[in-house]
């Protein structure tokens, strides 16, 4: 027998109530002189003796009546062979979770396990009565809100059960069953039960993270039922994370990319045929072998036609499940890059900007617009509506303005920095350096001829180039880089350099034969940073003179410009995360959201002051493909601000399922009872078991009836006997 309101059974001390009031008040009887005082005597014996009698019986009831409705408010109720003499079972409050992950998508000679899942949840549907309440989640639904709910009708939750289908988003097991023991926990009824319908992924039932999830156990706890779906051995590859690795992107210029191609069965994956697709054309094709159980790295190159927002996706072979077999990506192939050009005078930039107005590069051809900015007009420029800077010889770093630089950089954008004669290195060290962790120019001036002895000749030339870095990727026609420099980049004669203390933890791309950086990468917060030792004039070397100058600023532009690429790639469940510049809008109206399925979602921007970007964030993604942001102002159109590829989780991939010391662990740290856990089959009978497990009867209409009889009893034995004791009390008298 379990109590559904255990604490009222603490009432029961009030059945002491009539003993104590009974040993307090026992009546004494008086004196009276008769004249025969053994007949009295022999008289008085038999009176005591019945009142006793009719005393003791009046105290039962009384104690009887009161731990009778006791009972009743603590709501008993009866389990086993014996409930069903009594009455039929109690009511009951069911949850039933049907796991909708795509795993559950696999199909096998029986069909989709889905499919059956969905059948066996109807099975349960059939056994419940009327008076039950249910409430039919898929784990999907699971992942927002802390309970479930609200319970309804069978009826109603079968007619639910007919329109569910294979989710994109993958819940882990924990998340659902915790929050279903938090719904039952408010629960009043006699029975409570959680039904859970799942092919028990072991990816999918991996324990809490901290020990704050777990549940403790309680003498209450649910009964919970496991239906499993019989899988087989299922062979099944899948791909996922396709990343871009190339930083600088251009049409007609090769792109980088790569994805993990993942074997999760126990045979061999033998040259499976893996697809790449850009802008809705196939471009690339491999085929892949890989052991059971492992994964690999897929590298290919494409190359786009064209400038925008290029959606692409890698796809394997069809196997057991669909779902894991595409990987989407996108590429976001500038249109237009604004850069500013700042120096104290336009001679300072004469060469900067000489050399990105060169069409030398037909793929960059009209995507650079440059504009000069004064230095005195820099700190109040719209700095933000500009992807770059490029610094010529700057004069004087001034607090306000080493400010809005750094913030410039650490947002996002990208910075190219030529000191020049009239640098001011204390403004630089001491204002600008601190604040994006910058190497600190020497303490001899900027302008300074090298100290006598660094280098045996009269110029310093190129000793060392890093052409693994991502300036160089493409710019030559060979892709391995010989050892002599000399072969591949003609040297500039430098004979002055700004002298800097190392690199400040920054990445030399060329270093000079005295072992000073000639070119220097920094990534402050979000940003890029590239330093540069010489001028931008030939008046310290004669490298704005030399053919590498042009491309090598042309890469050096597009590679800081690409800096805060901002993330567009995510899980199915997450909520996406778009951002464009605030130019790419008409004002701060709300944009809208294009599924892959064509549904809309209208979402409005946040303004970022410090860069000058709108960012939108939509509800979690439910679908699996590319979700384009579109203006409100300009649906159906074809331009697109920009885009986020949305894939399912890479635990799906592996579907073995979980071992029975994981599931026990399991069910112990989410607070379920060994001895209300049951695992069924296909081929078990649920209705047996349930029948078996539920509770039976609640006693409380019992107790309820059975202290009205004993109130009636105890009122009339004692007003009946009240008056035959008064009655004897006249004839003594």
């Amino acid at each position: 027998m379990t109590f559904l309101n255990p604490l009222v059974l603490f009432g029961l001390a009030a059945a002491a109530i009539p003993v104590l009031i009974h040993l307090l008040s026992r009546r004494k009887l008086r004196t009276i002189d008769f004249s025969s005082l053994r007949f009295l005597k022999e008289l008085q014996q038999t009176s005591i003796k019945r009142l006793r009698i009719r005393q003791m019986l009046l105290l039962i009831l009384r104690v009887l009546l009161i731990v009778s409705v006791v009972l009743a408010f603590a709501r008993p109720v009866l389990r086993g062979s014996v409930a069903g003499i009594l009455g039929n079972e109690g009511a009951s409050s069911v949850i039933i979770l049907l796991d909708d992950s795509p795993s559950m998508g696999v199909r096998n000679e029986r069909g989709e396990i889905f499919a059956r899942a969905r059948d066996a949840a109807a099975e349960i549907l059939a056994l419940c009565r009327e008076n039950d309440r249910v409430i039919l989640s898929t784990l999907s639904a699971t992942a927002l809100g802390d309970t479930l709910g609200p319970p309804g009708t069978p009826a109603a939750a079968l007619a639910t059960l007919r329109s569910l289908t294979v989710a994109k988003t993958s819940v882990p097991l924990s998340t659902a069953l915790k929050k279903a023991r938090r719904t039952l926990s408010i629960a009043s009824t006699a029975n409570r039960e959680i039904y859970v319908l799942t092919d028990v992924q072991a990816t999918q039932c991996a324990l809490p993270e901290t020990p704050g999830d777990s549940l403790a156990p309680g003498p209450d706890s649910p009964a919970l039922f496991l239906l499993t779906s019989a899988r087989g051995p299922v062979e099944n590859a899948g791909i996922h994370r396709a990343e871009i690795l190339s930083s600088i992107l251009a049409s007609g210029r090769p792109v980088s990319l790569q994805a993990e191609v993942q074997n999760g069965g126990d045979r061999p994956l033998q040259e499976s045929v893996v697809s790449v697709y850009l802008d809705g054309a196939r471009v690339a094709q491999h085929t892949v072998t890989l052991a059971p159980r492992s994964t690999s790295v897929l590298s290919v190159s494409v190359v786009p036609k064209r400038r925008g927002i290029l959606p692409g996706y890698f796809l394997l072979e069809d196997d057991a499940l669909d779902a894991d077999n595409r990987a989407n990506f996108v590429l976001a192939i500038p249109p237009r890059i604004r850069v500013a050009l700042a120096g104290p005078s336009p001679a300072e930039t004469h060469y900067a900007a000489l050399a990105l107005t060169l069409a030398g590069d037909s793929s960059l051809a009209g995507v650079i617009t440059a504009e000069r900015i004064d230095e005195e007009k820099l700190p109040a420029s719209d700095l933000e509506s500009y992807d770059a800077l490029i610094l010529c010889g700057i004069r004087d770093f001034t607090p306000a303005l080493a400010e809005r630089l750094a913030a410039f950089v650490s947002n996002g954008k990208g910075l190219v920095f030529f000191p020049g004669s009239a640098t001011n290195v204390a403004s630089y060290n001491r204002n600008l350096a601190p604040r994006l962790g910058l190497p600190l120019f020497s303490s001899r001036d900027a302008g300074a001829s090298p100290p006598a002895g660094r280098t045996t000749a009269s110029f310093l030339s190129f000793a060392k180039v890093d052409y693994a870095h991502p300036i160089f990727a493409g710019l030559f026609e060979t892709e391995t880089a010989p050892r002599d420099a000399a072969t591949r980049i003609a040297s500039p004669e430098i004979r002055r350099t700004a002298g800097i203390n190392g690199a400040g933890g920054g990445t030399v791309v060329i270093e000079l034969g005295n072992g000073e950086p000639f070119l220097t990468e920094l990534r402050p917060g979000n940003g890029r940073f590239l330093l540069f030792t010489v001028d931008a004039l030939p008046d310290w070397s004669d490298f704005p003179l030399k053919g590498i100058f042009a491309p090598l600023l042309h890469r050096s532009l597009l590679y800081v410009a690409s800096g805060g690429r901002a993330e567009r790639s995510f899980t199915a469940g997450e909520p996406l995360r778009l951002t464009v510049r605030r130019s790419s809008v008409s004002g701060q109206n709300p944009a809208v959201v294009v599924a892959p399925s064509g549904l809309e979602e209208r979402v409005a921007p946040r303004f970022r002051t410090s860069t000058g970007t709108l960012s939108y964030e939509t509800s979690p993604a439910s679908e699996t493909g590319i979700y384009t942001l579109r203006g409100a102002d300009r649906i159906g159109s074809k331009d697109v601000l920009d885009a986020a590829a949305v894939d399912v989780a890479p635990s799906e991939t592996d579907l073995h399922p979980a071992g029975q010391e994981l599931l026990e662990r399991l069910w112990r740290r989410l607070g379920f009872a060994d001895e209300r856990v049951r695992t069924l089959g296909p081929t078990d009978d649920l209705e047996r078991t349930v029948r078996e497990s539920r509770y039976g009867v609640e006693l409380w209409k019992f107790f309820a009836g059975l202290a009205f009889v004993i109130a009636v009893a105890e009122s009339l034995l004692a007003r009946n006997w009240g008056r035959q004791e008064k009655a004897a009390e006249g004839e003594l008298s």
